[in-house]
Order: structure tokens, then sequence, then C-alpha cells
């Protein structure tokens, strides 16, 4: 159904097989005025038009305008953050490694509850945004 919405140019690209179908869905998340100018700007680069290309844009529009819908982020970006706060002068460093340990299955959900609970203790309760 959402492909039906799509500008004619894209379209016209997936039934010629040069636009995957799901590289289409992503743009049909964008506004209809950024559709085509982020098909356009991903073909002129001359490389393939993919979906993970297109969710890239999306973000990107979305971090600048507010527009587009957020993007989720990936379990593949989620764990490149967690490491790059593990180092020893983060001092969240022992949650961070240890929701890398959760995600890679090496701690329970009662371990990793432990864990957070002991976080944030002394802490104690506040807002964050």
């Amino acid at each position: 159904m959402n492909l039906v919405v799509l500008p004619t140019p894209i379209q016209e690209s997936v039934a010629a097989g040069k636009t995957p179908v799901s590289a289409a869905l992503e743009l049909a998340k964008l506004p209809s005025d950024q559709q085509i100018k982020v098909f356009d700007s991903l073909g002129g680069e001359g490389e393939k038009i993919t979906a993970a290309r297109v969710k890239q844009k999306r973000q990107e529009a979305h971090e600048a305008t507010g527009e587009g819908g957020s993007v989720p982020r990936t379990l593949k970006q989620i764990r490149a953050f967690l490491e790059g706060k593990t180092g020893p002068a983060d001092p969240g460093r022992r949650l961070a490694a240890g929701l890398l340990d959760y995600l890679s299955g090496k701690r329970s959900e009662e371990a990793m509850s432990k864990s957070w609970d002991r976080a944030f203790e002394a802490a104690g309760p506040r807002n964050v945004v």
C-alpha cells in the first residue's frame, strides 16, 4: 500500500528492479516533499539505493528538522555506543559492560536487574529526560 503513494520515478525504479522494495518502504516513511529529494541524492551518489542508506538519510532529516519520524537504533548501534562507554574513565563503565554481557547472553535477567539497581541506588530518585 505504501509503495502506491510514492512518486512515479521511485515506483518505476522499484518496478525495474533498480531500487529494492525495502528501500522504497523506507522512502515512504519520509514526508512526501522529501521522498524524491532523498531518492535523487542517493541515486546521484552512484551507489545502490538500500534500505540502510535511506534509514540513515531519514535519521539525518529527523535530527535536522524533526520531520520524517525517528529511526530506531539497531542492536549493532547500541553495542557500539555501549562499547564506547566501557573505558576506565567513564562513570557508567560497569553498567555498560553489564549491558553488553546481558545482550550477548552472558548475564541473566536477574543479574542484570541487580546491576541496574546498584548503578542507580546511590543517585536516588531524580527526573531525567
